[in-house]
């Protein structure tokens, strides 16, 4: 976070506050906000930092130092004609932002920075980051005014992104606290039903397929026939019913078998029913297991993005070394940057200073 903040300090010299976003992990529960169930998710060491600082002006300027190329600047006094001229890009996110916002209060000026040390188009939910802190230091301002998880959701769906999603992501980012999982219900709104303690002698690792399927762009049909299918799916209903409490209670007791069994459906789920896998991602998770993580799965919207392993402390940079080793030796022709990383479960978003 020192570094991220060292970029958005060099971008501008005037004193800032500061707020964090975190990304996140979804650890089972795929998809299954959109059917009201069940899902166990947290938040990871890397995300987006904002600095921000108000402005006796109309406008909000928004700056990204990870793309340096596009400076969003919306007019308050005419903010529709802002937003035609700003949706692209993040700008899309943006936008969603200020025009649900505008529906309920009166927004002020204000100069925002952005930097981030999540990869991009990489399943680990920086879209959601940015709403949810974008949202957050917006409107902190307010009095009488509050945000819910699921305004999260129905901001980062509007109509300039046109996901059809739910709000599993928002609620990891907003709620998690260090070194637990957390386990929320869908039924009726958001609901955290219960920390589940991560053991300590673990660590996930985090592997960057390099596979870019961004759900506002080339993947955006296959991601919203999901989302709609999702509702009446018999699918949804036995990982939150049966999946999601036995990852809980394998990890209460510590049973490996029990939980990499749990886990193994869910991903089995992904590659026969769902079909968000592509080779790169399920043969991440097959050669995960090969060389010896005790469970692993993809995660995030699909068609793309990353795989989780489970591991133990001693073995992680044995672990990080050989996966990546293989993974390029399988896969020459993947374009995009890949990587991996290690982490354990982190603190939700909040203010620093």
């Amino acid at each position: 976070m020192d570094a991220l903040r060292a970029e958005i300090q060099r971008v501008c010299k005037r004193e800032l506050q500061h707020y964090w976003c975190p990304g996140r992990i979804e650890v089972v529960g795929k998809h299954t906000d959109y059917a009201k169930g069940r899902s166990v998710v947290c938040a990871i060491d890397k995300g987006l930092l904002f600095g921000f600082a108000d402005s006796n002006t109309d406008l909000v300027t928004i700056t990204s130092c990870n793309f340096p190329d596009q400076t969003l600047q919306f007019d308050l006094k005419d903010l529709h004609a802002s937003i035609e001229v700003s949706k692209s890009g993040f700008g899309l996110y943006a936008c969603n932002v200020l025009s649900f916002l505008n529906e309920s209060i009166i927004l002020k000026g204000m100069d925002i920075i952005i930097s981030s040390s999540l990869p991009p188009d990489a399943g680990l939910s920086s879209s959601s980051a940015l709403v949810c802190g974008l949202a957050t230091i917006l409107s902190r301002h307010q009095d009488n005014f509050s945000l819910s998880i699921d305004d999260f959701g129905r901001m980062e769906s509007g109509k300039f992104v046109a996901t059809r999603g739910g709000s599993q992501d928002h609620a990891a980012i907003m709620s998690s606290k260090p070194g637990a999982l957390c386990l929320f219900e869908y039924k009726n709104g958001t609901v955290l039903k219960e920390m589940i303690a991560f053991p300590t002698e673990l660590l996930f690792v985090v592997i960057v397929s390099g596979v870019v399927a961004c759900k506002s762009g080339n993947a955006l049909e296959l991601y919203n026939a999901l989302a709609s299918a999702e509702v009446k799916e018999h699918r949804a209903i036995h990982e939150s019913d049966f999946v999601v409490p036995g990852v809980a209670q394998a990890l209460k007791t510590r049973n490996w078998h029990a939980l990499k069994s749990f886990v193994d459906e869910s991903q089995l789920h992904a590659e026969r029913v769902l079909l968000t896998t592509t080779p790169e991602t399920k043969w991440l998770v097959d050669e995960s297991i090969k060389l010896g993580s005790l469970a692993a799965s993809v995660f995030g919207a699909g068609f793309g993005g990353s795989v989780y392993a489970i591991v133990e402390n001693l073995n992680a940079e044995t672990f990080m070394e050989n996966i990546m080793k293989s993974y390029y030796a399988a896969f020459s022709n993947v374009a995009s940057e890949r990587c991996c990383f290690s982490t354990f479960p982190s603190t939700g978003a909040m203010y620093i200073n």
